[in-house]
Protein backbone atom coordinates (compact mmCIF):
# COMPACT_ATOMS: atom_id res chain seq x y z
CA UNK A 1 0.00 0.00 0.00
CA UNK A 2 0.83 3.52 -0.94
CA UNK A 3 0.43 5.93 1.69
CA UNK A 4 2.02 9.47 1.82
CA UNK A 5 3.84 10.80 4.94
CA UNK A 6 6.20 13.73 5.89
CA UNK A 7 9.72 13.22 6.60
CA UNK A 8 11.13 16.28 9.02
CA UNK A 9 14.91 14.85 8.41
CA UNK A 10 16.75 11.84 6.84
CA UNK A 11 20.22 11.91 8.78
CA UNK A 12 22.79 10.02 5.73
CA UNK A 13 26.31 10.04 5.76
CA UNK A 14 28.21 11.82 2.37
CA UNK A 15 29.08 8.61 1.02
CA UNK A 16 26.41 7.09 -1.53
CA UNK A 17 26.34 3.62 -0.32
CA UNK A 18 25.61 4.81 3.01
CA UNK A 19 22.89 6.26 2.05
CA UNK A 20 21.42 4.02 -0.59
CA UNK A 21 21.43 1.65 2.71
CA UNK A 22 19.14 4.13 5.11
CA UNK A 23 16.70 4.32 2.02
CA UNK A 24 16.83 0.81 1.14
CA UNK A 25 15.59 0.62 4.64
CA UNK A 26 12.85 2.64 3.92
CA UNK A 27 11.60 0.93 1.69
CA UNK A 28 11.67 -2.12 3.38
CA UNK A 29 9.22 -0.93 5.82
CA UNK A 30 6.93 0.00 2.87
CA UNK A 31 7.66 3.65 3.70
CA UNK A 32 6.54 5.85 0.50
CA UNK A 33 7.69 9.75 0.64
CA UNK A 34 6.00 11.79 -2.11
CA UNK A 35 6.82 14.97 0.32
CA UNK A 36 10.13 15.39 1.00
CA UNK A 37 10.51 18.12 3.52
CA UNK A 38 14.15 19.09 4.28
CA UNK A 39 16.31 21.85 5.71
CA UNK A 40 18.66 22.44 2.72
CA UNK A 41 20.36 19.32 2.63
CA UNK A 42 20.50 18.62 -0.87
CA UNK A 43 22.75 15.36 -1.22
CA UNK A 44 20.09 13.41 0.52
CA UNK A 45 16.92 14.84 -1.67
CA UNK A 46 19.55 14.29 -4.63
CA UNK A 47 19.90 10.40 -2.95
CA UNK A 48 16.81 9.96 -3.31
CA UNK A 49 15.89 11.46 -7.21
CA UNK A 50 18.68 9.16 -7.94
CA UNK A 51 17.43 5.99 -6.46
CA UNK A 52 14.41 6.61 -7.97
CA UNK A 53 12.49 4.11 -5.49
CA UNK A 54 8.88 4.61 -6.29
CA UNK A 55 9.57 4.08 -10.22
CA UNK A 56 9.53 6.89 -12.79
CA UNK A 57 5.27 7.36 -12.40
CA UNK A 58 6.23 8.67 -8.88
CA UNK A 59 7.78 12.08 -8.47
CA UNK A 60 9.31 12.72 -4.83
CA UNK A 61 8.75 16.33 -4.80
CA UNK A 62 11.27 18.96 -2.22
CA UNK A 63 9.26 21.08 0.33
CA UNK A 64 11.92 23.08 1.80
CA UNK A 65 11.87 23.89 5.76
CA UNK A 66 11.97 27.48 6.85
CA UNK A 67 13.39 28.56 10.03
CA UNK A 68 12.45 31.11 11.95
CA UNK A 69 15.88 32.96 13.52
CA UNK A 70 16.25 36.29 15.56
CA UNK A 71 18.64 37.09 12.29
CA UNK A 72 16.37 36.23 10.10
CA UNK A 73 12.69 36.10 11.28
CA UNK A 74 10.16 34.51 8.67
CA UNK A 75 6.96 35.34 11.01
CA UNK A 76 5.08 36.02 8.03
CA UNK A 77 5.16 31.86 7.38
CA UNK A 78 2.75 31.48 10.36
CA UNK A 79 -0.98 31.38 10.75
CA UNK A 80 -2.06 35.10 12.03
CA UNK A 81 -4.40 35.84 14.96
CA UNK A 82 -4.26 35.99 18.59
CA UNK A 83 -5.55 32.28 18.13
CA UNK A 84 -1.98 31.24 16.24
CA UNK A 85 0.59 28.87 17.93
CA UNK A 86 3.15 31.56 16.56
CA UNK A 87 4.03 33.69 19.66
CA UNK A 88 4.92 36.58 17.54
CA UNK A 89 1.83 36.78 15.01
CA UNK A 90 -0.29 36.00 18.62
CA UNK A 91 1.50 39.54 20.03
CA UNK A 92 0.80 41.41 17.24
CA UNK A 93 -2.83 40.67 17.47
CA UNK A 94 -3.15 41.30 20.79
CA UNK A 95 -1.08 44.65 20.36
CA UNK A 96 1.58 43.89 22.56
CA UNK A 97 5.28 44.23 22.11
CA UNK A 98 6.58 42.05 19.26
CA UNK A 99 10.00 42.81 19.49
CA UNK A 100 10.75 40.08 22.25
CA UNK A 101 13.21 37.42 21.39
CA UNK A 102 11.14 35.18 23.59
CA UNK A 103 7.93 35.49 25.17
CA UNK A 104 7.81 32.63 27.41
CA UNK A 105 7.65 33.24 30.93
CA UNK A 106 11.37 32.33 32.40
CA UNK A 107 9.35 31.49 35.87
CA UNK A 108 6.34 29.62 36.34
CA UNK A 109 3.86 31.29 38.86
CA UNK A 110 4.70 28.82 41.54
CA UNK A 111 8.22 29.48 41.62
CA UNK A 112 7.01 32.95 41.57
CA UNK A 113 5.35 32.80 44.98
CA UNK A 114 8.42 31.22 46.22
CA UNK A 115 10.85 33.63 44.68
CA UNK A 116 9.22 37.17 45.17
CA UNK A 117 9.62 36.87 48.67
CA UNK A 118 13.30 36.41 49.08
CA UNK A 119 13.76 39.57 46.78
CA UNK A 120 11.27 41.69 48.95
CA UNK A 121 13.29 40.65 51.95
CA UNK A 122 16.60 41.49 50.34
CA UNK A 123 16.13 44.95 48.84
CA UNK A 124 14.09 46.16 52.79
CA UNK A 125 15.79 50.03 53.29
CA UNK A 126 16.40 48.15 56.90
CA UNK A 127 19.43 45.82 55.35
CA UNK A 128 20.26 47.50 52.63
CA UNK A 129 21.58 50.03 55.38
CA UNK A 130 23.59 47.94 56.87
CA UNK A 131 25.75 47.68 53.39
CA UNK A 132 26.59 51.70 53.19
CA UNK A 133 29.89 51.52 54.92
CA UNK A 134 30.57 48.81 52.42
CA UNK A 135 32.61 45.86 55.09
CA UNK A 136 33.09 42.71 54.65
CA UNK A 137 34.16 39.93 56.44
CA UNK A 138 37.37 38.54 55.11
CA UNK A 139 38.89 39.79 58.25
CA UNK A 140 37.02 37.39 60.24
CA UNK A 141 37.57 34.50 57.51
CA UNK A 142 41.02 35.52 57.68
CA UNK A 143 41.27 34.62 61.50
CA UNK A 144 39.20 31.65 61.75
CA UNK A 145 41.36 30.32 58.78
CA UNK A 146 44.40 30.95 62.02
CA UNK A 147 42.41 29.03 64.55
CA UNK A 148 41.85 26.30 62.51
CA UNK A 149 45.07 25.82 60.99
CA UNK A 150 46.81 25.37 64.99
CA UNK A 151 43.66 22.91 65.25
CA UNK A 152 42.43 21.55 62.48
CA UNK A 153 38.82 20.80 61.99
CA UNK A 154 38.94 16.33 61.33
CA UNK A 155 41.19 16.45 64.29
CA UNK A 156 39.20 16.38 67.82
CA UNK A 157 40.57 19.56 70.00
CA UNK A 158 39.18 19.37 73.48
CA UNK A 159 37.50 23.25 74.91
CA UNK A 160 40.36 24.14 76.44
CA UNK A 161 42.72 23.12 72.82
CA UNK A 162 40.02 25.37 71.17
CA UNK A 163 40.20 28.32 73.86
CA UNK A 164 44.36 28.44 73.93
CA UNK A 165 44.29 28.60 70.00
CA UNK A 166 41.91 31.21 70.00
CA UNK A 167 43.89 33.11 71.92
CA UNK A 168 47.44 32.40 69.89
CA UNK A 169 45.24 33.17 66.96
CA UNK A 170 44.27 37.04 68.20
CA UNK A 171 47.76 37.41 69.17
CA UNK A 172 49.28 36.71 65.71
CA UNK A 173 47.15 37.92 63.40
CA UNK A 174 47.28 41.68 65.25
CA UNK A 175 50.47 41.75 66.30
CA UNK A 176 52.54 39.25 64.10
CA UNK A 177 54.86 36.81 65.99
CA UNK A 178 55.86 38.59 68.30
CA UNK A 179 52.94 37.87 70.50
CA UNK A 180 54.39 34.44 70.89
CA UNK A 181 57.30 35.76 72.07
CA UNK A 182 55.85 37.73 74.70
CA UNK A 183 53.98 34.75 75.41
CA UNK A 184 57.16 32.90 75.79
CA UNK A 185 58.58 36.05 78.44
CA UNK A 186 55.50 35.25 80.24
CA UNK A 187 55.75 31.96 80.71
CA UNK A 188 59.33 32.37 81.53
CA UNK A 189 61.13 30.76 78.59
CA UNK A 190 64.43 32.43 77.27
CA UNK A 191 63.92 34.13 73.83
CA UNK A 192 67.21 33.34 72.18
CA UNK A 193 68.27 35.21 68.91
CA UNK A 194 67.29 32.44 66.95
CA UNK A 195 63.17 32.70 68.02
CA UNK A 196 63.37 36.33 67.45
CA UNK A 197 64.89 36.19 63.81
CA UNK A 198 62.46 33.77 63.11
CA UNK A 199 59.65 35.84 64.52
CA UNK A 200 60.93 38.70 62.43
CA UNK A 201 61.51 36.52 59.12
CA UNK A 202 58.21 35.02 59.50
CA UNK A 203 56.66 38.25 59.35
CA UNK A 204 58.21 39.74 56.86
CA UNK A 205 57.24 36.59 54.62
CA UNK A 206 53.97 36.81 55.84
CA UNK A 207 53.48 40.93 54.46
CA UNK A 208 55.66 39.61 51.26
CA UNK A 209 52.72 36.64 50.44
CA UNK A 210 49.67 39.19 51.61
CA UNK A 211 50.61 41.44 49.18
CA UNK A 212 51.33 39.14 46.48
CA UNK A 213 47.81 37.26 46.99
CA UNK A 214 46.38 40.52 46.70
CA UNK A 215 47.25 40.94 42.64
CA UNK A 216 44.72 39.44 40.39
CA UNK A 217 46.83 36.85 38.68
CA UNK A 218 47.36 35.16 41.80
CA UNK A 219 43.39 34.50 42.85
CA UNK A 220 42.90 32.14 40.28
CA UNK A 221 45.65 30.04 41.78
CA UNK A 222 44.92 30.86 45.26
CA UNK A 223 40.37 29.77 44.36
CA UNK A 224 41.95 26.38 43.49
CA UNK A 225 43.88 25.53 46.43
CA UNK A 226 41.04 26.87 48.41
CA UNK A 227 38.70 24.28 46.65
CA UNK A 228 41.65 21.63 47.32
CA UNK A 229 41.34 22.39 50.98
CA UNK A 230 37.50 22.02 51.28
CA UNK A 231 37.84 18.65 49.24
CA UNK A 232 40.67 17.42 51.93
CA UNK A 233 38.69 18.32 54.57
CA UNK A 234 35.36 16.28 53.30
CA UNK A 235 37.88 13.09 52.99
CA UNK A 236 38.89 13.74 56.37
CA UNK A 237 35.47 14.17 57.98
CA UNK A 238 34.26 11.02 55.92
CA UNK A 239 37.41 9.36 57.35
CA UNK A 240 36.03 10.26 60.84
CA UNK A 241 32.86 9.22 60.30
CA UNK A 242 34.17 5.44 59.81
CA UNK A 243 36.07 5.44 62.58
CA UNK A 244 33.40 6.84 65.07
CA UNK A 245 30.63 4.74 63.06
CA UNK A 246 28.21 2.50 65.16
CA UNK A 247 29.43 -1.04 66.31
CA UNK A 248 32.73 0.13 65.00
CA UNK A 249 34.16 -1.78 67.86
CA UNK A 250 31.90 -5.22 67.27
Amino acid sequence: PRFLITLSRVFVTSYQRDRETQIGRELRRQVQQLLYIGDGDSATFKAILDLKPYSDELTVVKSECIFSTKEEPNHECCPTGPESWCKWQKAVALNRDSTLEDLTPLLGQEMKEHLLPIYENLSREDLLERCLGGHTQNANESFNSTIWRLTPKHLHSGQKIIELSACIAAGVFNEGYNSILRLMNQLDIVVGNQALNFAKNTDKARVTRQNRMSQSETKAARTARKQQQLEDNQLFEEAEELLYAPGIAD
